[in-house]
């Protein structure tokens, strides 16, 4: 009877901690609002004429109803960030960021470049500190990677987790479609701090 009560009590606090630990601090991971929570695309003066694009589809999505897409018609580089931009985080936090991805049919990467990164910037107030590029592979490094991403035409997940500076007292999140043509489909991009 006791062992029964210690392993219901110990399978109670585990699971409370997973739900603590795994609930996102950005709305609308899921792209379910259909972009009331995302930000209009920033779109660099060099891609501004490579029909880039982003929208939402109900072909396919890894969960809900929908997904995002991220698109060009010519080699593009641009970016997708939450509305608001800015999330608060404390000095040497580890923050995981996860979000599923597949490339469409027609998804090409150009030579010597990542095809997809998740750039994190760390701020000080509104000034940029530093910054993380998260890779197709998860690895977090201090600048873009060089080689092209392998991104699969099934769902696939990409996680990473970094720590902030001891300078930092805040976050900015931004999907990069780096260097590539055709469509490259995202769900469930999930920043997620964890307990200490």
């Amino acid at each position: 009877m006791m062992k029964t009560i210690f392993l219901l009590a110990f399978g109670l606090a585990t699971h409370s901690l997973q739900l603590s630990a795994s609930t996102p601090v950005n709305v609308d991971p899921g792209f379910e609002a259909k972009g009331e929570w995302w930000a209009k695309p920033f779109i660099p003066q060099d891609s501004e004429n490579s029909g880039a694009a982003f929208y939402f589809s109900n072909q396919q999505p890894h969960s809900g109803e929908v997904c995002a897409v991220m698109a060009a018609t010519e080699d593009a580089r641009f970016a997708i960030s939450p509305k608001g931009g800015r999330i608060a985080v404390e000095p040497g936090q580890v923050i995981e960021f996860s979000v599923w991805i597949k490339a469409g049919n027609d998804f090409m990467i150009k030579d010597g470049t990542p095809g997809f990164i998740i750039r994190i910037d760390y701020l000080q107030g509104d000034n940029t500190v530093g910054k993380r590029f998260i890779d197709w592979e998860g690895a977090a490094t201090a600048s873009p990677p060089k080689s092209a991403a392998l991104i699969s035409s099934e769902w696939t997940q990409v996680q990473a987790r970094i720590t902030t500076p001891e300078n930092a007292d805040g976050i900015r999140a931004s999907i990069f479609f780096w260097r590539a043509s055709g469509s490259l489909y995202l769900d469930d991009f999930e920043i997620i701090p964890l307990d200490q």
